[in-house]
């Protein structure tokens, strides 16, 4: 693997000690050799090859000029944004159709707050006709950034609540600002208070709120909980 730069690891498998992992892969009969990529099997072959062939068959396992960049784009995200965005677009030069990039792009710019960017490129990407999770929370998440920035900033949220804590509608407009600026708990604290306590269409008002913060979130036990207390309070 030295020579290939650390670009895969290599490991081999005792069949006999590992036989539930054998019977996992369905190996049949030994040598097999198989590439993982993202938790799959992409590629293999069953028997003996020679060097020559095996060599030709790693290169075309390596990944693309495209997609060491979005991978490598992809590990920047958290500790450096902008370098993460540098890299996607050079991937998007050498490829400008592919998902990956365009996906990780996307993300990037709402990292960065560019909202506008990052919604051109998810209205292309629906073209296909669908979306997949991770987007589709990225398109709720600036249609949130977009009705918060409406209702203005969270300290006026906060004293329009303040001046009159029996104003419901006030309340929803608070909870949208503080899940524009990741205060997801508390904002769908008080989406739960208005429907509990409100009545005609702000309770309308406050669980589309609701269901629209709770679209921007991944985490499936945090959002199946207060699904859950959304279903609780408006039946």
């Amino acid at each position: 693997t030295q020579e290939f730069a650390g670009k895969f690891i290599l490991a081999k498998v005792d069949t006999d000690k590992q036989q539930e992992l054998a019977a996992a892969f369905g190996v049949q009969s030994i040598p097999l050799v198989v590439v993982v990529k993202d938790g799959q099997i992409a590629d293999g072959f069953q028997g003996v090859k020679s060097e020559a062939e095996i060599r030709a068959w790693l290169q075309k396992q390596m990944p693309s000029p495209t997609e060491q960049l979005v991978s490598a784009a992809a590990a920047l995200e958290a500790t450096a944004a902008s370098d993460a965005e540098a890299k996607y677009r050079e991937a998007l030069e050498l490829e400008p159709a592919h998902e990956g990039a365009r996906i990780g792009l996307a993300r990037v710019l709402c990292l960065r707050e560019k909202y506008t960017e990052a919604q051109a490129i998810i209205e292309e990407l629906e073209k296909r006709g669908y979306l997949e999770p991770e987007v589709q929370a990225l398109k709720a998440k600036i249609e949130l950034h977009a009705a918060a920035e409406e209702s203005g900033s969270v300290d006026e949220a906060r004293r329009a609540v303040a001046a009159n804590p029996k104003d419901f509608a006030a309340k929803v407009v608070l909870a949208e600002s503080l899940a524009s600026v990741g205060k997801n708990t508390e904002a769908l604290d008080l989406c739960l208070e208005v429907i509990e306590d409100g009545t005609g269409p702000v309770r309308d008002k406050a669980k589309d709120a609701m269901i629209l913060i709770l679209s921007t979130i991944t985490d499936a036990q945090f959002t199946t909980t207060y699904r859950r207390k959304l279903a609780t309070v408006w039946y």
